[in-house]
């Protein structure tokens, strides 16, 4: 009930805004006469208006997806897949599907990976849901540097990390780490907000 009331609304909203942009994108903005200092920027307003829309309503489904998987977690009720899952792929789709977080960064992410990892069985889009979070939180706080994602196995374990250059974690705060809804570090100085999920 809970996800169904509020992911149906957003799914909404956000499908008429893409709309909206397209349309104004294809159709009026072209037709809009520009030769003005008002009009450019009230045309270039509305666009940004959008964008930020859009980029907020995907946050905000993005936070509700969480909060209901984590009270999913809690009850027991989080349905997990038991399938063939190679590390390889799923790691090179991370590192695909967070290409653009590194546009206006001085480095990109480097995978130093095996080519030999061997199969295991899991859920990847769980995997790949741990691995999407780990990524986009080491270029959140890494202004220069590099962020390294690398993989290792022996005989009974297989070890992945992200390595990155940002300030990192102070000692203090290690075993807050998995506090939901807990943020470490002094947020009140940084930009870089989140939930804590």
């Amino acid at each position: 009930f809970a996800s169904h009331e509020l992911r149906t609304p957003l799914t909404s909203v956000l499908g008429f805004a893409r709309i909206i942009k397209k349309r104004l994108d294809q159709k009026i903005f072209p037709l809009v006469p520009v030769d003005n200092d008002k009009t450019s920027k009230a045309v270039n307003q509305v666009s940004s208006n959008l964008d930020i829309i859009l980029s907020e309503g995907q946050r905000l489904t993005s936070l509700i997806n969480n909060v209901l998987d984590i009270a999913k977690m809690e009850s027991g009720k989080i349905e997990w897949k038991n399938e063939t899952v190679s590390l390889n792929s799923v790691l090179e789709s991370a590192k695909e599907a967070t290409a653009g977080l590194f546009e206006n960064k001085p480095f990109k992410m480097t995978l130093e990976i095996p080519d030999s990892l061997p199969v295991i069985q899991g859920d990847k889009d769980r995997f790949f849901q741990v691995f999407i979070n780990l990524i986009s939180n080491a270029v959140k706080f890494t202004e220069q540097g590099s962020v390294t994602c690398r993989a290792s196995c022996n005989e009974t374990e297989i070890s992945i990390s992200v390595e990155d250059t940002g300030k990192g974690i102070a000692q203090e705060d290690l075993p807050k780490l998995f506090e939901k809804y807990k943020q470490v570090g002094d947020t009140l100085k940084t930009d870089q907000k989140g939930t804590g999920l």
